[in-house]
């Protein structure tokens, strides 16, 4: 079931998989994303993704939500058992503008596997004015490799969202991969 509701600012994007237990995003050809996008005033819309088995973003797939115009982020939540994302994929929160950014938040009981380039980026840019979201991953295992980042920040005025990682048995990060909240005024 794929759902697309739109609120008094924003749309909710709600994506339900229930026969099909896998919900793989690849950006092979295509550069795939799934995105909830505001550019006039107004908040950014929810994007909500429930997938009994597993989510698999891979080869520069991305997830997205963007305030551009002036308004607060929607929120992006991942409810699954595994979630996976290689070969720079990317899962983003971004506000360009002044607003708040929303959170970012993977639940997956079984494991959370970041590698290849990923990026998990959730802040205000440049350009905006706001605080930043929080990030925060539910889960069995974390495991990071190659490069994969988990960043908040804000380049602008405000704070940077917390990072939070509640993980059952083990956290691993390996061969360069980075957890970062920083905040630089300009």
């Amino acid at each position: 079931t794929f759902s697309l509701r739109s609120t008094e600012y924003g749309f909710i994007i709600i994506v339900y998989l229930f026969c099909i237990i896998v919900l793989h995003i690849t950006g092979k050809c295509c550069n795939a994303q799934l995105e909830t996008t505001t550019f006039g005033q107004g908040n950014g819309g929810d994007l909500l993704i429930e997938a009994a088995d597993r989510v698999s973003l891979d080869m520069g797939a991305d997830i997205f939500a963007e305030v551009k115009g002036t308004g607060n982020g929607g929120n992006i939540r991942i409810n699954t058992a595994s979630f996976f994302a290689t070969n720079e994929a990317r899962l983003s929160n971004s506000i360009y503008s002044k607003g708040n950014a929303g959170d970012i938040v993977i639940n997956a009981g079984d494991r959370i596997s970041l590698g290849q380039n990923v990026r998990v980026n959730n802040g205000i840019l440049d350009t905006g004015d706001g605080i930043g979201g929080n990030i925060s991953f539910n889960t069995g295992s974390l495991f990071m490799t190659d490069n994969a980042a988990v960043n908040t920040f804000t380049f602008s005025k405000g704070n940077a969202g917390d990072i939070i990682i509640n993980a059952r048995d083990l956290v691993s990060l390996d061969t360069n991969a980075q957890v970062n909240s920083f905040a630089v005024d300009k």
